[in-house]
């Protein structure tokens, strides 16, 4: 919220509901065995509803916290947290536009919220700069690229997905080399490797791909 306030400064009014905490009471049991929502988690969802409908944007930041994520911190879930879901879709059935941003140390299982929320920001765990960089992420002065070297998993079970270039590695021999590169095979008589020389017909480091 402080960087969307520093940024909108006087411009527009931004309003705060913590619709409910990282985790609920029960967790993580709760993540295995589906537990009804208690009046208090239920009060703070319809109080978040309810500034939600007097809005004209909803940015909803969810996620973990370096309590569930880290080393020996498994999950049994890697779903959002707590009643953050059930917030979340409460948020959404109002009809509003809404951004979800998300603050987590892993890859989620976001199936749910892929699908029906039509703008999702990945910001992981940002440092003391995050809320002013997702702010201005948020009102496009920043366009992220999007290219992640991981794989955001459909469920807990999935193993992950590397994908695997069909590349044959062999040497190539100086001539190739010289084909390849566009050298003059005189000029390429002169390229050192190491201490020797590379003659022509003989073998170099480089590779095919």
């Amino acid at each position: 919220m402080e960087g969307i306030q520093n940024y909108v400064d006087s411009k527009a009014n931004v309003d705060f509901s913590l619709g409910g905490e990282v985790v609920d009471e029960a967790w993580p049991e709760s993540e295995i065995i589906p537990i009804p929502l208690s009046n208090k988690e239920q009060q703070m969802i319809d109080t978040a509803v309810a500034k939600a409908n007097l809005s004209d944007v909803i940015t909803a930041v969810m996620g973990e916290d370096e309590k569930r994520c880290g080393k020996s911190r498994s999950r049994t879930s890697l779903g959002l947290p707590g009643r953050q879901f059930q917030l979340l879709q409460a948020l959404k059935a109002t009809g509003k536009p809404i951004v979800l941003v998300l603050i987590n140390g892993r890859p989620l299982t976001i199936n749910w919220e892929n699908q029906y929320i039509p703008a999702i920001l990945e910001a992981w765990f940002p440092n003391v700069e995050g809320p002013n960089a997702i702010a201005q992420t948020l009102f496009g002065d920043y366009n992220p690229g999007g290219k992640l070297p991981i794989t955001f998993p459909r469920s807990v079970g999935q193993l992950g997905e590397n994908i695997k270039l069909a590349r044959k590695r062999r040497k190539l021999t100086a001539i190739e080399v010289s084909e390849r590169a566009g050298i003059d095979r005189k000029t390429l008589c002169q390229i050192e490797k190491g201490n020797s020389k590379v003659a022509i017909g003989s073998y170099c480091t480089w590779f095919a791909r």
